[in-house]
């Protein structure tokens, strides 16, 4: 997420997993994707406590994750 040029560049943190229909209804849930929104830290900087597991994430995929978007920034 982020932009990339001119364009505004948007991604899941959660997607709707769909199990089926009943009497009419969608049944489902949401699943976190993996990824951490930027503004993370200012949400646990204002007292919501968000830990890396609300996102689906470990320690260890992020660090990696923010490692790799960083030198393409570069």
């Amino acid at each position: 997420a982020g932009m990339e040029g001119d364009t505004i560049v948007l991604s899941d943190i959660f997607k709707f997993k769909q199990e089926g229909i009943k009497d009419g209804k969608i049944i489902g849930q949401t699943e976190p994707t993996g990824l951490r929104p930027n503004f993370a830290p200012r949400l646990e900087a204002a007292g919501f406590k968000l830990g890396a597991e609300v996102f689906g994430a470990n320690v260890a995929e992020m660090l990696s994750s923010n490692h790799e978007r960083r030198g393409r920034k570069r």
